[in-house]
């Protein structure tokens, strides 16, 4: 994120924790439940979240989100853009 903030460059990044995502093809839930789809859990999210707005945070960058799943992770948002 150093480099890319110094060519005024925007990180678009898939806030998950891979970790705890992997095998997953939905946030778990009603839906996933009902289908029996392997679900991840919302703290993948939140986690993976967490740890690119603490890296946006020490490097000053440009960083989006490309997509957000669970309520959860709007506390966080709402920090950052404070």
């Amino acid at each position: 994120m150093t480099y890319a903030r110094g060519l005024d460059a925007l990180i678009v990044g898939h806030p998950q924790d891979p970790s705890l995502s992997a095998g997953a093809a939905a946030t778990s839930g009603k839906f996933a439940s009902l289908y029996g789809i392997p679900a991840v859990s919302p703290m993948a999210e939140v986690m993976g979240l967490d740890r690119d707005l603490a890296l946006v945070a020490m490097t000053r960058g440009r960083y989006h989100a490309d997509q957000i799943t669970v309520a959860a992770s709007l506390p966080a948002l709402a920090r950052a853009r404070d």
